[in-house]
C-alpha cells in the first residue's frame, strides 16, 4: 500500500471512530425525570466501555484534547449517582475520566477545565493561573493510589493549556438554549458539575458565562430547576470577589432575578433562596460600621458643588437628594462624624437654593433632624460636651434656623409644641437656639 492509500486509509478510520464517538455521546444522552420508567431497563455501562475503548485507540494526543470537551458532556453526567446510573455504569464513566486526565497531564479536574500555571505553552496560549494540587479523595474520589495522575511540570508536555472550560460552557450555552434542553438532563448536570469544581479565584473569569445559565434554570417553571440554579447561584457568589459583584452592579442584577422568588412558598425554594439573599445582602450593604469605606464620605463631599452649580434648578431633583441626605445622616461613620457633618451641611445648601418648596417637606426633614439628636445624645437628661458632638449640635441648629425662615408659620408652632411636651435637653437646646432665629 502507498503512503498516500495509507494516509487515506488513516483519515478514513480517523473519521469513522469520530462518527462512533459521537454516535455514543448521543446515546448517553438521559431521558429526564418525566420520562422516568420508560427507560428505567437502559443500562448506559455497555456505550461507556465501548467509548472508553474507541478513546483509547486515539494515538494523536492532540485529537484526543479536542475531542475531550464534547466526550465530557456524554461522560459527567454518568459519574454520580443518579436513576440512570448503577455501579457498572458510574465505574465505566469514571475510568474515561480517569484516563483522560492522565493523557492530557492533568493532576486534578480544575487542572483540566482551566489548566494550570500562568505560563505560556508553545502552540496553545497564556495558561490559566491554576496552581495544580495533588489528586485527593475530594477532585479524583476514585481514584487508587497506585493510579495517582502524575504532575507534569515541563510546559512542553502540558497538552490540555489554557483548559477545556471555555469549550464546554461554548457547548452547554448552546444546548441550554435550544428548546429540547429540558427533556435531557445531560446539559445541566455538567454545567453544575464544572462549576462546583471551579472555586475562588479561578470561577471570577467564567462568571459572566455561567450567571446566564443558571439564571435560566432559576426562570423555569419546574421547582427542581429553580432549586439547581439557586445552588449553583450561591457557589458562585460565594468565590466571586464582592468588589466585584458591587463595582459592576452584578449583585443588583442578580437580586432582581430572585426576589420575585420570596412569593414562592415551597420548602426547596425557600431552602435554597434564603442562603443565596443572605449572601448578596452581606455584599449589598457593604461592610460593617466599624469599618465603612473612604468612597462613601467622597460621594457626600461633592454633592454641596453640585448644588451650588444647579442653583434653584435642583428642585428638580429636591425629592431624590433628601433621600440621600437622610440615608447619611442616618448611619454614623466613627471617624469624628465628618459624614454627618458633610451631609448636614448639604441640607443646609440644598434647603437655602430650593427654600421655595421647603414648605412642602418640613416634616420629613425636621424628623431627621430629630431623630439624629436622640441618636447623638442618648441621655436625655445631658448634653455631651465632646467636640465632635457639639459640632454636628451646631450644624443641626443652623439647618433648623434656616427650616424656621422657610416654613416660618409651620415651622415656630412645631418647635413650640416640642419644647412644651419634650425633657430631652439638647432637643430643647436646639430648638431654643433655632426659634431666636425670628
Amino acid at each position: 500500500m502507498s503512503h498516500t492509500q495509507s494516509t487515506l486509509q488513516l483519515a478514513m478510520n480517523t473519521e469513522e471512530r469520530d462518527h462512533k464517538i459521537k454516535e455514543l455521546i448521543q446515546k448517553l444522552k438521559v431521558k429526564a425525570d418525566s420520562h422516568k420508567g420508560k427507560e428505567d431497563d437502559v443500562d448506559y455501562s455497555s456505550s461507556l466501555t465501548t467509548l472508553n475503548e474507541l478513546i483509547i485507540s486515539i494515538n494523536n494526543k492532540s485529537e484526543l484534547v479536542g475531542l475531550v470537551p464534547v466526550i465530557l458532556t456524554g461522560v459527567i453526567p454518568h459519574t454520580t449517582r443518579h436513576y440512570w446510573t448503577n455501579e457498572s455504569s458510574i465505574l465505566a464513566a469514571k475510568n474515561i475520566l480517569t484516563y483522560i486526565l492522565k493523557k492530557c497531564h492533568c493532576s486534578s479536574i480544575p487542572d483540566l477545565l482551566i489548566g494550570r500555571k500562568n505560563k505560556s505553552v508553545p502552540g496553545v496560549g497564556v495558561v490559566s493561573p491554576y496552581t495544580p494540587a495533588r489528586p485527593t479523595e475530594e477532585v479524583l474520589p476514585w481514584l487508587q493510589e497506585e493510579d495517582e495522575v502524575p504532575v507534569v511540570e515541563d510546559e512542553e508536555e502540558l497538552l490540555i493549556g489554557g483548559g477545556v472550560m471555555n469549550e464546554l460552557l461554548r457547548i452547554l450555552r448552546r444546548r441550554l438554549v435550544e428548546t429540547e434542553w429540558k427533556e435531557h438532563p445531560n446539559e445541566k448536570h455538567t454545567l453544575m458539575w464544572c462549576l462546583r469544581h471551579l472555586k475562588h479565584p479561578h470561577l471570577s473569569e467564567y462568571f459572566n458565562s455561567f450567571l446566564p445559565l443558571l439564571l435560566l434554570l432559576i426562570d423555569d417553571y419546574e421547582i427542581y430547576h429553580k432549586q439547581l440554579g439557586l445552588t449553583g447561584l450561591c457557589h458562585l457568589i460565594a468565590n466571586t470577589d464582592s468588589a466585584e459583584l458591587v463595582q459592576y452592579g452584578k449583585a443588583d442584577l442578580i437580586y432582581d432575578s430572585i426576589k420575585k422568588l420570596l412569593y414562592f412558598n415551597k420548602v426547596d425554594i425557600i431552602n435554597a433562596l434564603h442562603p443565596a439573599l443572605q449572601s448578596l445582602l452581606v455584599i449589598m450593604e457593604g461592610p460593617q460600621p466599624m469599618e465603612i469605606s473612604q468612597p462613601r464620605k467622597a460621594y457626600i463631599k461633592h454633592v454641596c458643588r453640585y448644588i451650588e452649580c444647579l442653583g434653584v434648578f435642583i428642585i428638580k431633583y429636591i425629592n431624590k437628594l433628601l433621600l440621600i441626605i437622610f440615608d447619611y445622616i442616618e448611619y454614623p461613620d466613627y471617624c469624628g462624624e465628618e459624614t454627618r457633618k458633610t451631609s448636614l451641611t448639604t441640607l443646609l445648601t440644598l434647603m437655602r437654593y430650593s427654600w421655595p418648596r421647603i414648605p412642602n417637606h418640613f416634616e420629613p426633614i425636621l424628623k431627621s433632624l430629630i431623630k439624629l439628636i436622640s441618636d447623638l445624645c442618648p441621655d436625655k437628661s445631658v448634653i455631651p460636651d465632646d467636640s465632635n458632638t457639639q459640632d454636628v449640635l451646631g450644624l443641626i441648629i443652623d439647618c433648623l434656623k434656616v427650616l424656621n425662615c422657610c416654613c416660618h408659620e409651620n415651622s415656630s408652632a412645631s418647635y413650640k409644641m416640642l419644647l412644651k411636651d419634650t425633657e430631652h435637653a439638647a432637643l430643647r437646646h436646639c430648638i431654643a437656639e433655632a426659634l431666636d432665629t425670628v
